[in-house]
């Protein structure tokens, strides 16, 4: 069953941002709902090549950031991670099926928390919050169980 998302035009090029995030060496693009990008949850990198086989997989990017996880029936399931070419964790997201489900959390390059929240079936659901690099809350975003942003604080 497929439903249509009802985020607002900027939020729907958060793929895109993100692969060019993976691809400018490790470094992820600025908070999301800040600059305008989707916090649905999918990893850097996340247009690379399918790899052709069922079980754990690491995909190793132009830029040396990595890719890892699992595909179980040709798709993503459980939780990936991306990393940085010296292995440092940049986002972590949990997959069902080949659809983001489950919790996000993005880091700053210095490791502290860039946003989190949490996707059903792909789409961004509740509190996803946004930090600065010292940790700091920058903002608050609600989504209703439609991806419509309900609240902004």
């Amino acid at each position: 069953m497929s439903h249509r998302q009802t985020l607002p035009q900027p939020f729907k090029v958060w793929p895109l941002s993100l692969l060019l995030a993976a691809l400018s060496c490790g470094t992820p693009q600025a908070p999301p709902a800040a600059e305008g990008n989707n916090p649905g949850g999918a990893l850097p990198g996340d247009t690379a090549r399918a790899v052709p086989h069922d079980g754990p997989q690491v995909q190793q990017m132009p830029d040396g950031t990595s890719l890892r996880g699992v595909i179980r029936h040709g798709k993503r399931h459980g939780i990936w991670r991306s990393f940085t070419p010296q292995g440092r964790l940049l986002s972590q997201t949990e997959y069902r099926d080949g659809v983001t489900h489950g919790p996000v959390v993005v880091f700053h390059p210095n490791g502290t928390v860039r946003y989190l929240g949490r996707n059903h079936h792909g789409t961004p659901v509740g509190e996803w919050r946004f930090h600065d690099e010292a940790g700091g809350l920058l903002k608050t975003v609600v989504y209703d169980s439609t991806g419509t942003v309900v609240a902004e604080y």
